[in-house]
C-alpha cells in the first residue's frame, strides 16, 4: 500500500486539490453575500422606523439612509449576486468534471484496495463512518459513482446509501439519480493528499 501512494501521489493530489478549488470560493463568496444582504435589509429596517417617526429630521434621516443603502450595500450586494450566479453556473457547468474527479479518486482508493488485499473482503475495515466502516464506503461509493446512470444500483450499493442516508444525511438518498462522488470525498474529508493517505494506511 506504501509504494501505491507514492505511486499515485501526484493524480491524486491533483484530483483533490482541483476538486476543493471552486467549492472553496463560492463557499466564501457565498458567506460574503449573505453578511451584505443582511446589512443592507437592517438599514431599509432603521430607513422605515425613521421615516415613521414624525419629526422631519428623523424622516429625512431615514430617506438619506434609505438611498445611502441603495448606492453602497446593496448594489455591491446586486453585482456580488451576480458575480456568484456566474460562479454557480460554472461550478454546475463543471460539476460532471468535479464528480468525474471525484470518482477517480475513489477509483485510485479502490484500486489500492484491489492490489494490496485482492478483494474488499481481505481488507481490514478501517475507521467507521457511522456504523460503516472505511472500506466499505470506499468501495460501494466508486461503484454508485460510476453506475448511477444505470438507475440499478447492485444491493450492497443500495444498503451503503440507505445507511448514509440514515445515518449521515438525507442527500445521500438521491444515490440513484446522481454521482454521489463528491458527497462521499467531503464525507470522508480528502481534503488533501495526507487525509486520503491516512485513510489508506488504515487499509494497508
Amino acid at each position: 500500500m506504501k509504494q501505491y501512494l507514492q505511486d499515485i501521489e501526484y493524480a491524486a493530489s491533483t484530483a483533490i486539490e482541483a476538486i476543493w478549488r471552486e467549492q472553496t470560493e463560492i463557499e466564501h463568496m457565498d458567506k460574503k453575500l449573505v453578511s451584505l444582504i443582511r446589512q443592507a435589509e437592517d438599514n431599509y429596517r432603521r430607513a422605515e422606523n425613521l421615516q415613521m417617526e414624525d419629526d422631519m429630521d428623523d424622516y429625512m434621516g431615514g430617506v438619506g439612509l434609505m438611498w445611502a443603502t441603495y448606492f453602497g450595500e446593496e448594489k455591491e450586494a446586486y453585482h456580488l449576486d451576480k458575480d456568484i450566479e456566474v460562479k454557480r453556473q460554472t461550478f454546475l457547468n463543471h460539476e460532471f468534471a468535479i464528480g468525474s474527479m471525484s470518482g477517480a479518486l475513489l477509483q485510485i482508493a479502490k484500486q489500492g484496495i484491489s492490489i494490496t488485499h485482492g478483494g474488499l473482503a481481505a481488507c481490514p475495515d478501517g475507521r467507521l463512518i457511522g456504523t460503516q466502516p472505511l472500506k466499505q464506503v470506499i468501495w460501494q461509493g466508486r461503484n454508485q459513482a460510476i453506475h448511477f446512470e444505470e438507475g440499478k444500483p447492485n444491493p450492497a450499493v443500495v444498503a451503503c446509501f440507505n445507511t448514509l442516508e440514515q445515518e449521515i444525511d438525507a442527500k445521500f438518498n438521491r444515490f440513484r439519480i446522481a454521482n454521489l462522488a463528491f458527497d462521499i470525498v467531503a464525507l470522508l474529508n480528502w481534503k488533501t493528499f495526507n487525509d486520503f493517505k491516512s485513510d489508506m494506511l488504515l487499509l494497508a
